[in-house]
This record gives structure tokens, C-alpha cells and sequence, in this order.
């Protein structure tokens, strides 16, 4: 298994492009639009992506996003956090 440091630090690093690339080589579709929210909503809660605090960090993001991405958002974060 990856660090959580480890982890933390990509997804800090990650620019838009590089973050829709990654997302679309793990069968996730992002318009720019959604990124340009979720990159910045997982790089502020990047050291929080735990399982633990999964379900808070979807109610987080449910006031920032659409319902069609909310559900995106929260297969990456159950991924993230499994």
C-alpha cells in the first residue's frame, strides 16, 4: 500500500491537465469545469482522505458541485480511501 504522505504529495503537485489525465486513465470523466473544483477541493483536504472521514468530506463537497459530479466525488474518495 502508497503512504498517505506519499499520496498527499501527488495529488498536491497534480496541475488540471494532469488531474483529468490521471482521472480518465482510472475510468473517471471530467469536464475542465469539475476539475477545476474537485482538484482544488482534494488537494485542500488531501491529508483528510481517510475512511474515517469519508462520509464528512462528501458533505463537504455537496454545496460545490453538481449532483451528477457528487457522485463522481465520492468514487474517488471511496477509492482513495479503501
Amino acid at each position: 500500500m502508497i503512504s498517505k504522505a506519499l499520496v498527499a504529495m501527488y495529488i498536491n503537485s497534480l496541475t488540471l491537465e494532469q488531474g483529468i489525465e490521471l482521472a480518465h486513465r482510472y475510468g473517471y470523466e471530467f469536464t475542465l469545469e469539475e476539475a477545476k473544483v474537485i482538484l482544488p477541493f482534494l488537494k485542500q483536504h488531501r491529508y483528510e482522505l481517510t475512511l474515517e472521514n469519508k462520509d464528512s468530506l462528501i458533505e463537504l463537497a455537496r454545496p460545490l458541485v453538481a449532483p451528477e459530479t457528487l457522485k463522481k466525488v465520492e468514487t474517488i474518495i471511496e477509492d482513495l480511501t479503501s
